[in-house]
């Protein structure tokens, strides 16, 4: 899968995130994480290894999502993020498509 359909597949949950959350009652919202130029400036933005999308849960909980196309895996610090997240009683939702996000919150 080359970045472009893993672009595509953010953009479909990020438009389809409001109806779900509305429905299950959470808030989620995009976590955006990389780097960039500045001028002469480099900046670092985000955790890395944190989620495409953070939120909280109706019951008050953390919730994470990670949205990867098919066929992709998640880094070494996405995996890590992953775990310590779990070990807390977050949730955490690894998401190939839509249905993943509705399974992981119901």
């Amino acid at each position: 899968m080359t970045h472009k359909l893993e672009k595509t597949l953010i953009q479909a949950i990020s438009r389809a995130l409001p109806l779900i959350c509305r429905k299950h009652g959470c808030m989620v919202w995009r976590n955006n994480t990389g780097s960039l130029t500045a001028g002469k400036r480099f900046i670092r933005f985000g955790l890395p290894g944190s989620p495409d999308f953070i939120g909280i849960l109706s019951d008050g909980r953390f919730l994470g999502i990670e949205a990867k196309a098919a066929g992709k895996k998640q880094s070494p610090e996405q995996k890590q993020f992953q775990a310590e997240c779990e070990k807390r009683g977050a949730v955490y939702v690894l998401a190939y498509d839509v249905q993943d996000i509705i399974r992981g919150i119901s």
